[in-house]
């Protein structure tokens, strides 16, 4: 089953302009915030009415602007995974399942059992959402979709509000029921390891165009972008708040490792999630003496492995959560550095993220 695409949107400060086709499979829609990615599944999903074009699954035509042909989201069945799992608050579980049952077209057919098993939430039946974790919210929530007996799958960040174990977890839960289902996927996300390890097929956008697609690895090498990529990897660390200083900065604790950021307008006991992103990570072999960073923080190598930029992604251990940056395959040569090995972080920057974006 195909699906193919050709939008266009004006608005005040964006425009989109996509075509493509997305094989059976999974095809994910890959770039930075703001690239147009939520924009073009929303219009494919039939949220949005002001679009141009013509979308079409397989030889059902959802959407053309052209013969004024435009189905409503209920009726184009496509099941639709948010990144928030938007569970109905007063429906158990099994009732949020069977909800989707009322969607389904009279002559598909689907085993409920089987995705219940396939999700590995049949001992979730009947609690309430407001008892479930974030990992499980996201596993009923895919489970609702799929029972509604889709044609396609949209899926919009679905793993973006999980910390790092939640991810790993859920990941490998997309490919296994693309694969034994054989419902089509298209998934947007900005995270580059998404993109390795699900996809058949990768469309790169930049500000609402289309700027390569095809293979992951073809995709991911692509100059351009590895830029991006490099960007998007960011890694999460959870620390608590010791003290104010006068000088403007807080001072913060994760383990035994001491950081210093802008002052935060919280008490003294506060966990604080803050989110690493790679380009702002230097490695050391030793603390260095001599410069403006204040964090350094000791780290274990966790692994080492290539990435399509030609550059080395450098995962390493600092108080018991992974962070990762990348460095180039000269410098790791000349750093010297094995999986085991310790090692330093020097932190240039970080940002502060909301305390649900880390773990615990």
């Amino acid at each position: 089953m195909t699906l193919s695409v050709s939008l266009q949107q004006s608005m005040p400060n964006f425009s989109l302009d996509v075509t493509f086709e997305a094989p059976s499979g999974i095809t994910v829609l890959f770039g930075e915030s703001g690239s147009g990615k939520t924009t073009t599944i929303n219009a494919i999903a039939g949220l949005l009415t002001h679009c141009e074009g013509r979308v079409t699954l397989s030889n059902r035509v959802l959407f053309d602007s052209d013969d004024n042909k435009h189905l409503k989201p209920y009726q184009r069945n496509i099941g639709y995974i948010f990144q928030e799992s938007r569970l109905f608050p007063h429906l158990t579980v099994e009732q949020n399942l069977n909800y989707a049952k009322r969607f389904k077209k009279a002559d598909k057919s689907v085993d409920f059992n089987h995705i219940v098993e396939l999700l590995g939430i049949k001992s979730l039946m009947k609690r309430a959402p407001s008892s479930l974790s974030g990992g499980e919210k996201q596993r009923v929530a895919i489970g609702r979709a799929l029972l509604s007996a889709p044609d396609l799958i949209l899926a919009d960040e679905p793993l973006a509000a999980l910390d790092g174990a939640r991810k790993a977890e859920l990941l490998p839960y997309f490919k296994k029921l693309n694969r034994e289902l054989g419902i089509p996927m298209l998934y947007v996300t900005h995270s580059p390891q998404e993109v390795l390890e699900l996809a058949d097929h990768v469309i790169a956008l930049e500000q609402g165009r289309i700027v390569t697609q095809g293979p992951a690895r073809e995709v991911m090498a692509n100059s351009k972008v590895a830029r991006t990529a490099n960007r998007a990897i960011k890694s999460t660390l959870t620390t608590r708040l010791v003290a104010h200083h006068s000088d403007g900065l807080s001072e913060l604790q994760a383990a035994n490792e001491t950081l210093y950021v802008p002052s935060i307008d919280a008490s003294i006991g506060t966990s604080v999630c803050l989110e690493l992103v790679a380009n702002d990570l230097i490695l050391s072999t030793t603390k260095v003496d001599g410069i403006s960073a204040l964090n350094q923080v000791n780290g274990t190598v966790e692994s080492i492995e290539n990435i399509p930029s030609g550059d080395v992604l450098i995962n390493v251990c600092v108080a018991g959560e992974i962070i990762s940056t990348h460095i180039t395959s000269r410098s790791l040569k000349k750093l010297n550095l094995n999986v085991g090995d310790a090692c330093v972080l020097i932190i240039k920057s970080v940002n502060i993220c909301p305390s649900n974006r880390c773990k615990g």
